[in-house]
C-alpha cells in the first residue's frame, strides 16, 4: 500500500511537469558573475511578410532574476526558483522585418545564468531562438537596447547545455500558457493619462519632491485645473534620495528605509504612484546608467502589487547661473542620457511620463528662479508647476467668451463669466458684437486688462482675465495644499522618531498614538482644499474710452 501510494505521489508530480527544456544554453556574459551583477542580452532575427505562425511561445527562467522584452515592449520579470520555467505567447508582439528578444538579468550571489526556450512555428518552418551562441551579451547596455536597431554586441559566453550543466539540472516547463505584461497593459494604462474622481495620488522621489510641499505649487496648479475631480495627494519625497531609497535609513541600512518607503505606499493605497528619479544618480554618467535602471526596474517591480498607476518623471535640466559658479552643460548631458533612458523605460512599461526637460524659462531670469540653477525658489516652483498639466495631459483648449450686447449701438457692457478652472493667469478670446465704434478698455474684476477697438473685439482677441479677487482664491487654495501637506509630513515623518518608535520609546512611546491622529486632520484638509479650488465667478467689463 505504501509503495502504491508513493507511486501515485511521484505520478502527480510528474503530471505537473508538461516536459523539459532542450537545445537551450545557460549563458551569460562571462564565466565569472559577480554578486548583484547586471547583464543585458539580444537576440535579433527577422520575420518574413505575411508571416502565419504556429507556435509562438517561449519559456525563460533565470538564476536569480530577469525582465524580459519583446520588440521593446515588456513581457514579464521573474524571480521563480530557476528549477522551472514560465511561458508566455509572444505571437501579438511580433512583426514582419526586424525583431528582437532582449533580457536584463541580475544575479545575487554564486553562480548566474539565464535561459530561454523558444521555437517559433513560422509557416512550415521552425526558428530556433533558444539561449545560446547566437545570442548576444554586455554589462553595460545602451539606450534603447531592448527594442531593433544596428547593436553591435559580443556573443554571450555559453555555460552549458540546459539539464547537462551544474548546479541547475533539469528545468520544468510549466503548463500555463501567460500574456505578456505589454499587451495587458495596452488595455488597463490611461495612455495618455488623465485623472479620475477620486484618485489618491503619492510622489516619490528626492529634493524636488519633497520641496515641493515648502511652496505648494505642485498640487495646487493640478487641483485648479481639476475643479470636477476629487483628488488626494501625499508627498513622499526625501532629500537626496534614490531609487533605493538609499537616503531614507535612519539608524539602519537604506534596505530598511526602502522597506519603510514601500510600507507607506501600501498604507495609503494610492491610485498613482509618481515617480521622479534620476537627478542624483545622473552624476554617475553613462558607466551607472545600466545600474540605475536595474535599480528603477526593482522599484517599478516592488510597486506592482500595490496595483497603482506608475507615472515616471524625468530629472529637470539644470539653469545657467552667473559665475562663480560652474557651466550646467556637463551635467546637462548626463541629464539627457538618464532623461531618455527614464522614457524608453516608461514606453517599454506602457507607463505615462512627465518629462521636466521640455520645460521653459523664456522670460523668467535663472537667478530670479533659482539661488544655484538646480534647486528652484517659490518662483522657480511656479513656473514648473503651472507648465506640468500641459507637459502631462497635452495642450488644453484655450477659453473663449462669445457675448453680444443686448442693446443696439451700446458704449458699454457688464456681465458674469466663470472659467472651467482655478488659475491666477487665465488668457481667453474675447469675442464682443453690437458695440459702437471705438476705443473700449476691459476691466476684470475692477482690474484694467487690456484696451481694445469695437472692430478688435468683433474679431476676437486673447486677453488676460487675471485679477486681484482670483489670484487671492489662488493663494487660498496654494496655503491650504500647505497645510495640508506639513500636517501630512508630521503624521509619517514625526519629530522625535526615535522616542517615539525606535530605540528610546520606552521614555514617550506612549505618546505614538497621537502621530495617528494627524490622519483625520490631513482628511479634512482634502475636503477643505476640494472646497477652495471651485473656479470663481467674475465679473467682466467693457467701457468706451473715447466717447
Amino acid at each position: 500500500m505504501l509503495l502504491k501510494r508513493v507511486a501515485g505521489l511521484l505520478g502527480l508530480l510528474l503530471s505537473l511537469v508538461v516536459s523539459t527544456a532542450g537545445a537551450s544554453d545557460w549563458i551569460w556574459s562571462s564565466d565569472a558573475p559577480t554578486a548583484d551583477e547586471t547583464v543585458y542580452f539580444r537576440r535579433a532575427f527577422d520575420l518574413p511578410a505575411d508571416v502565419a505562425f504556429g507556435e509562438t511561445r517561449l519559456a525563460i527562467t533565470a538564476d536569480n532574476l530577469y525582465v524580459l522584452y519583446v520588440n521593446g515592449q515588456r513581457v514579464a520579470t521573474g524571480d521563480n526558483e530557476w528549477q522551472s520555467a514560465e511561458v508566455y505567447d509572444i505571437g501579438k508582439l511580433l512583426v514582419a522585418g526586424p525583431n528582437v528578444i532582449a533580457v536584463q538579468a541580475r544575479n545575487q550571489g554564486g553562480q548566474a545564468g539565464m535561459m530561454v526556450d523558444c521555437k517559433l512555428k513560422v509557416g512550415t518552418q521552425t526558428l530556433d531562438l533558444s539561449s545560446g551562441k547566437e545570442w548576444s551579451a554586455k554589462n553595460v547596455p545602451e539606450t534603447g537596447w531592448y527594442r531593433t536597431g544596428n547593436f553591435k554586441w559580443p556573443a554571450a559566453h555559453v555555460l552549458g547545455p540546459v539539464g547537462k550543466t551544474a548546479p541547475w539540472g533539469e528545468v520544468r516547463i510549466a503548463e500555463a500558457v501567460k500574456q505578456p505584461e505589454a499587451v495587458a497593459a495596452r488595455k488597463a494604462a490611461r495612455n495618455p493619462f488623465a485623472f479620475q474622481d477620486g484618485d489618491s495620488i503619492v510622489w516619490l522621489g528626492g529634493t524636488f519632491i519633497e520641496r515641493a510641499q515648502r511652496y505648494g505649487w505642485l498640487e495646487t496648479e493640478l487641483h485648479a485645473a481639476l475643479p470636477d475631480r476629487k483628488l488626494r495627494f501625499r508627498n513622499l519625497g526625501w532629500s537626496g534620495d534614490t531609487v533605493l531609497a538609499e537616503s531614507r535609513g535612519i539608524f539602519d541600512p537604506p534596505a530598511q528605509g526602502y522597506a519603510r518607503m514601500l510600507q507607506w505606499v501600501r498604507d495609503i493605497k494610492p491610485s498613482v504612484v509618481v515617480l521622479n528619479y534620476g537627478a542624483n544618480e545622473s552624476f554617475g554618467g553613462e558607466s551607472g546608467l545600466a545600474a540605475f535602471l536595474a535599480n528603477y526596474e526593482k522599484l517599478l517591480d516592488d510597486l506592482g502589487p500595490i496595483n497603482a498607476e506608475l507615472v515616471l518623471m524625468t530629472p529637470h535640466s539644470h539653469l545657467a547661473m552667473p559665475a562663480p559658479l560652474p557651466s550646467p552643460d556637463a551635467r546637462n548631458r548626463n541629464i539627457q542620457l538618464y532623461g531618455d533612458a527614464i522614457v524608453e523605460l516608461a514606453k517599454s512599461r506602457q507607463l505615462s511620463v512627465i518629462d521636466l526637460r521640455q520645460l521653459s524659462w523664456k522670460g523668467v531670469p535663472a537667478t530670479q528662479a533659482s539661488d544655484n540653477g538646480l534647486h528652484f525658489n517659490d518662483l522657480g516652483n511656479h513656473v514648473i508647476a503651472s507648465q506640468i498639466p500641459s507637459i502631462w495631459f497635452g495642450n488644453s483648449d484655450a477659453a473663449s467668451i462669445s457675448v453680444t450686447s443686448g442693446k443696439a449701438d451700446a458704449d458699454s457692457m457688464k456681465f458674469q463669466w466663470k472659467s472651467t478652472s482655478l488659475k491666477a493667469s487665465t488668457q481667453a478670446k474675447l469675442q464682443v458684437s453690437g458695440l459702437k465704434d471705438g476705443n473700449y478698455e476691459v476691466v476684470v474684476d475692477g482690474t484694467v486688462v487690456a484696451k481694445l477697438s469695437a472692430a478688435e473685439l468683433v474679431g476676437g482677441r486673447p486677453v488676460s482675465l487675471s485679477s486681484p479677487k482670483v489670484a487671492a482664491a489662488v493663494e487660498a487654495l496654494r496655503q491650504k495644499v500647505i497645510e495640508k501637506d506639513t500636517m501630512f509630513f508630521h503624521r509619517w515623518r514625526p519629530q522625535n522618531v526615535t522616542y517615539l518608535f525606535l530605540f528610546r520609546k520606552h521614555e514617550q512611546g506612549n505618546n505614538a498614538k497621537e502621530v495617528e491622529e494627524f490622519e483625520a486632520i490631513v482628511a479634512k484638509l482634502d475636503d477643505e482644499i476640494h472646497r477652495l479650488k471651485q473656479p470663481v465667478e467674475q465679473t467682466i467689463e467693457l467701457r468706451r474710452i473715447d466717447r
